[in-house]
């Protein structure tokens, strides 16, 4: 993960490129360099490939359920989609930069929440314990969630809470498109601080075995993290 400070980070577009009409604007570089994206390249690159994987298993009329959304990654390539789309982050610049600039574009379609979580990395002003935080959605309500590198930045207790949760609000049949860093610390099932957690694949089957999410499919790599496909 890139160093950043997340206090002097603004909701900005990017300098290098005008506004376009019907075409989502890019983030700034200190707002793509928050979630790891080094370049405009990777930003895109890996927002259409998840975006490329994720419409594979939707249906008209959907809802999408994106956890920890950044600034739109993956938002900006299901703008026009016939779906409905709920995202939150920790990161309050990213998620005002989304309802600034994606939402409009979607008609209100896509819709997007700022979680004031403690966390010394990213919201070093939280106020939220993220084992009581409660996603923004009803139950059995969400057709498909998503976890772009996001169980790569949860502690364990933390990312049990968090497939809970995904269980809670998935409805029956629905599915969830999980992404992991596989190479914990010798002896470890997971290891790391919350710039960068690794977990062992098969444990964290077994967390979300335990969380109420069966193994639909094994999909790979996926933009350099292990990707899998579960089903409640």
């Amino acid at each position: 993960m890139i160093s950043f400070d997340p206090l002097q980070i603004k909701p900005e577009n990017h300098t290098k490129y005008p506004r376009w009409k019907y075409v989502a604007p890019l983030p700034s570089a200190q707002l793509m360099g928050s979630i790891g994206a080094p370049d405009i390249e990777n930003f895109l690159i890996v927002g259409e490939a998840w975006a490329q994987v994720i419409s594979k298993f939707l249906t008209l009329g959907d809802t999408v359920f994106d956890i920890g959304c950044g600034c739109g990654r993956t938002a900006r390539f299901l703008i026009y989609f016939p779906i409905e789309y709920i995202g939150f982050d920790i990161f309050q610049p990213s998620i005002q930069w989304c309802i600034e600039n994606l939402t409009p574009l979607s008609n209100n379609r896509f819709q997007f929440y700022h979680f004031n979580g403690i966390s010394e990395h990213y919201n070093p002003q939280g106020t939220i314990n993220p084992m009581e935080y409660r996603f923004p959605s009803d139950d059995s309500y969400i057709n498909m969630a998503i976890g772009a590198s996001i169980f790569t930045h949860l502690t364990e207790p933390h990312a049990i809470h968090y497939l809970e949760e995904t269980n809670r609000v998935l409805k029956g049949g629905g599915k969830a498109l999980f992404s992991i860093h596989t190479h914990p610390a010798d002896g470890k099932l997971i290891s790391g601080k919350e710039d960068r957690i690794d977990i062992d694949p098969k444990y964290f089957l077994i967390m979300t075995q335990k969380a109420g999410l069966r193994l639909k499919e094994e999909i790979g790599n996926l933009c350099g993290q292990e990707t899998f496909l579960f089903e409640k």
